[in-house]
């Protein structure tokens, strides 16, 4: 178990923001995280290398009837702007599979996932396909999977060990070859009512870190709903903040802007995010840090 972090820092608090493509617009992300960026976060974007313009949400919708390929790497406008925020450690990239999803979410989330049946050789191909197309496009190492959809099959576990230091997301059940105390602490979680508890020694390898909030549009649709989820996070986070744990938000930045509007949509998601910081910023023992720097962290001063 870790009882200090860098510096002696109590806990740990870092951003997952999901679905980073092709059609991801700079003007949207300084919006939702420029205040966040210059209050010392560091926000990590799960990144699309090659997203299929499938019927989702996370796709503009003009987009959405002609199901392409779009390479991040052919938009020189956010391939710009990402390197020169994840030069100056600002942003960091993890990897969010090579497509995302090569079906409509309408099959559900496990069907439409890119990975769903896939043998482990073709996981592994697209996966080192992406995890090229981010590091030679934006020259960075990538060390982190986020899976589409968090559908972490066995096979999917099975493949990356040599291909990254960390996977970020949920596990199914049957991941318990995979990490005997995920299931351990998942329980003990449940029954003691501490939703945000995750380990930070694992059998899994590469390391797995477990998403202790989402901050999802159904959770502010309107003010009732926005206060219980604004309570439960702080619920969970001072809770990680007694034990010395780490917290990690998960956010979908096209969610603020309904259908790609250039401007936020739900503003009452946005109020809330930003009282979120505010409230992280005003713990006096915390370390803000990214997905990756937590990973290595993890992965070099933990204990089974």
């Amino acid at each position: 178990m870790i009882h200090r972090w860098p510096d002696n820092y109590q806990a740990a608090f870092a951003i997952r923001d999901d679905d980073t493509s092709y059609f991801t617009k700079p003007e949207m992300l300084k919006n939702i995280f420029g205040e966040s960026i210059k209050t010392g976060h560091k926000v990590s974007l799960s990144t699309i290398p090659n997203v299929k313009s499938v019927n989702e949400y996370f796709i503009p919708p003009k987009y959405r009837s002609d199901p392409s390929y779009y390479s991040i790497s052919d938009n020189s406008n956010l391939i710009e702007f990402l390197k020169s925020y994840t030069s100056s450690n600002k942003l960091d990239i993890l990897q969010h599979g090579y497509s995302h999803s090569e079906s409509d979410y309408d099959l559900g989330p496990r069907k439409s996932s890119e990975f769903f049946q896939l043998n482990k050789k073709d996981i592994i191909r697209r996966l080192n396909k992406g995890k090229l197309e981010l590091e030679s496009s934006l020259n960075i190492d990538v060390s982190v999977l986020v899976a589409p959809h968090e559908y972490a099959s066995s096979n999917l576990l099975d493949s990356i060990s040599d291909v990254y230091s960390a996977y970020c997301g949920h596990l199914p059940l049957s991941a318990i070859k995979y990490s005997s105390f995920f299931l351990l602490n998942s329980l003990y979680a449940l029954k003691n009512g501490k939703i945000g508890l995750q380990l930070t020694g694992s059998k899994l390898n590469p390391i797995h870190l477990f998403p202790s909030c989402g901050h999802r549009w159904l959770d502010y649709s309107d003010e009732e709903k926005a206060k219980l989820s604004y309570e439960r996070f702080k619920q969970i986070l001072n809770y990680i903040l007694k034990h010395g744990g780490y917290f990690i938000l998960v956010t979908h930045l096209w969610e603020f802007f309904w259908d790609w509007d250039v401007n936020v949509t739900n503003s009452l998601q946005k109020k809330y995010f930003n009282k979120i910081i505010n409230y992280v910023n005003q713990q006096e023992n915390i370390w803000k840090c990214s997905v990756t720097d937590l990973s290595l962290w993890l992965k070099t001063n933990r204990t089974i």
